[in-house]
């Protein structure tokens, strides 16, 4: 597969760098359509998206760096180099955070939480279009291979030529599934967004309303249990130095679905006037969940013949945590009658 585009003079464009500008759009077009919904100026995320392209860039080569320094010279090369490696997405992830932290610290925005709950489903968009670029690279592939010719076919599978052999594997087609499920990301945090923003009951106006941050929460919740599991089957994970077993990724995702938790908890038993049997079944139920999740990947680890059922069963477990996410969110709306 050709990763070069063309050739503009002596400069090589990637696919990777055109994927990535059109994620950048639909990230920004996206994230704009979201602030209308709001009834908000568009201000807040274009100096968002302004400030976040060189801190993205900046920071997702800084950990793909520290994860893959052996594929450098050196940190300036990391930097510099950008036809060489890849990007994390842990790191472009940590260039929107400061983006949306300058913008909110230059009093662009009443609510940080506020302008989460915009750029965050957008960055959906981003991540669902920047994925394709797997089409054109090895990268994002899956450790899974299919002998079939059955499923040796889109969207089971893509076909890897080993450049230095010339043979062939038909591996798991990774980013066709983290794309699509990005997609699903952004349309439920669409719909809720719709749904609590206005509803019309009967002859009465009610406004159903969520706190700041709920909408954000769904996003990292949702996008956190799906990519726990799509990262399993990769095999071109980023792991921390020390730790070669749970990938950064895993361990980000991880922490973004126990976040979600505690923050709808917090709210929930602030709005409802304490800690009730429902909390508790909710609790215990996602601790239940994430451990058998946490013991399944240890498992299929080990034992990569059984990677249908192991990524079944760890599939239907971290959906089930974003559903009790999601009760726990509608435990926190308010409703208001005009």
């Amino acid at each position: 597969m050709n990763q070069i585009a063309f050739f503009w003079g002596s400069i090589s464009i990637y696919w990777s760098s055109i994927f990535f500008a059109l994620a950048i759009i639909g990230s920004v077009f996206a994230s704009l359509q979201i602030r209308a919904i709001q009834n908000k100026t568009p201000n807040a995320v274009l100096l968002t998206a302004l400030i976040s392209i060189p801190l993205s860039l900046l920071f997702s080569r800084l950990v793909y760096w520290y994860c893959s320094f052996e594929q450098y010279r050196g940190i300036l090369d990391a930097l510099t180099s950008f036809g060489e490696g890849g990007h994390s997405l842990v790191g472009a992830a940590i260039g929107l955070f400061l983006a949306t932290v300058i913008v909110w610290r230059l009093n662009m925005v009443s609510s940080l939480m506020q302008l989460w709950d915009c750029v965050l489903p957008g960055s959906m968009i981003g991540i669902a279009i920047g994925r394709l670029s797997g089409f054109f690279s090895a990268d994002d592939k899956g450790k899974i291979m299919f002998d079939n010719p059955s499923l040796q076919r889109l969207p089971f599978a893509v076909e890897i030529v080993n450049e230095a052999t010339g043979t062939s594997d038909w591996r798991l087609a990774t980013f066709l599934f983290e794309s699509v499920a990005a997609l699903i990301v952004f349309f439920v945090c669409h719909y809720i967004i719709r749904s609590f923003h206005q509803t019309n009951l009967g002859k009465e106006k009610v406004i159903c309303s969520l706190p700041d941050g709920s909408v954000a929460m769904i996003c990292l919740s949702f996008f956190g249990s799906l990519q726990v599991v799509l990262e399993s089957t990769r095999y071109d994970s980023l792991f921390l130095r020390t730790n070669g077993f749970i990938s950064l990724m895993q361990m980000v995702c991880l922490a973004l679905v126990l976040t979600s938790i505690i923050f709808f908890s917090y709210h929930s038993i602030k709005i409802n006037g304490g800690v009730d049997r429902k909390h508790i079944f909710t609790w215990l139920l996602c601790v239940i969940l994430i451990g058998q999740s946490a013991y399944v990947e240890y498992y299929v680890q080990r034992h990569a013949n059984e990677y249908f059922i192991c990524y079944t069963v760890m599939s239907i477990a971290m959906i089930s945590v974003s559903l009790l996410i999601i009760q726990l969110c509608c435990s926190c709306s308010t409703r208001s009658e005009k």
